[in-house]
């Protein structure tokens, strides 16, 4: 039944999307980074306003 509503709604997000990312297994910060990359060259976000490249940070216990 899933298998089934993925190919008849998975056209549709795609043709609706402004953008899409391959999200495989990237990390967390890489995944950030890559979204904010596609916002900045759609114009939606200032560059200069994002700090980047977003960092992982280093729990520290």
């Amino acid at each position: 039944k899933l298998r089934e509503l993925f190919m008849q709604r998975d056209p549709l997000y795609r043709r609706m999307a402004h953008f899409t990312i391959d999200t495989g297994r990237p990390s967390i910060p890489n995944l950030v980074n890559m979204i904010l990359m596609q916002l900045e060259l759609a114009g939606l976000v200032d560059p200069a306003l994002v700090p980047s490249p977003v960092e992982p940070r280093v729990l520290e216990t």
